[in-house]
């Protein structure tokens, strides 16, 4: 069965069109995405266990043309390297389910429309059930291909993020593939504008707001050094002042979505 879902709210029409179909297995796949002829063979390979919910392949730049997409590809795809072979989620642009666990676990979560994928995951986990990642099922993707895209997905990676973690707290304690370092790091930026009011205020000497920058720029560059010896580009050293365009979106989106939860929870 072919369901063609658009990107306003994927998990709407997930929920509406799973239930009824007969299908044993559910393969999700992005529309910019490229499948290795043998990927549906290989991803499907650990779902004879009856325990296996899932699983997903490893993800690469479809797009290496275009330099913020192979950057942030590198980025991306050394998060993959790190992976074990069994994971907490997949991720619905290059995934296969059981559709009796996606009916079992309660679906996917209508108010998500990113990160749905991710607490879908959590919560298949909580039934004891395992998903698997399948390292040679190999998925080419379009990233995003300039720095104003990227920072307009990270931006409501963010919005999501928080709503997400408000139902499930645990899932802000990271995983192997997105560790909780990444939904610290708004702190910086939170703290780094507290300096900056402190100081023109006179409250604390204005230096200080240069430390948490500083000590991001030394995280962020020694993490581009890393990928650029991996990757035998030198063009990664960019993801420095792309890591702080993603910081800068997080930011904002944590912000603006902290304050739509509080005003729907108090006004």
């Amino acid at each position: 069965s072919l369901i063609q879902c658009g990107v306003d709210s994927p998990p709407v029409k997930y929920n509406m069109f799973i239930p009824g179909l007969k299908d044993e297995l559910i393969v999700f796949a992005d529309g910019d995405a490229y499948f290795a002829e043998d990927w549906l063979e290989k991803v499907t390979s650990p779902l004879a266990d009856e325990k296996v919910a899932g699983a997903m392949g490893k993800v690469l730049t479809a797009n290496p043309g275009k330099i913020v997409a192979r950057v942030t590809g590198y980025e991306f795809e050394d998060r993959f390297d790190r992976l074990p072979a069994e994971v907490k989620r997949t991720q619905t642009m290059h995934a296969v389910y059981k559709r009796k666990i996606l009916v079992e676990a309660g679906l996917f979560d209508e108010e998500l429309k990113t990160g749905y994928d991710c607490e879908l995951g959590w919560r298949i986990n909580a039934l004891n059930y395992k998903i698997i990642y399948v390292p040679d099922a190999v998925v080419f993707h379009n990233h995003r291909d300039s720095l104003k895209k990227y920072f307009s997905q990270q931006y409501e990676y963010a919005v999501y993020a928080v709503v997400r973690n408000l139902k499930k707290p645990r899932i802000a304690a990271g995983d192997k593939f997105a560790p909780a370092w990444m939904s610290v790091q708004p702190l910086f930026y939170f703290l780094t504008a507290l300096l900056v009011i402190l100081g023109i205020a006179g409250a604390v000497p204005l230096y200080l707001c240069g430390f948490p920058p500083a000590f991001l720029f030394a995280v962020y560059f020694s993490d581009s050094v890393r990928l650029a010896v991996k990757f035998r580009d030198i063009s990664s050293l960019l993801m420095t002042v792309f890591s702080f365009v993603r910081g800068l979106a997080w930011t904002a989106g944590v912000t603006v979505s902290v304050f739509k939860q509080c005003r729907k929870k108090f006004f």
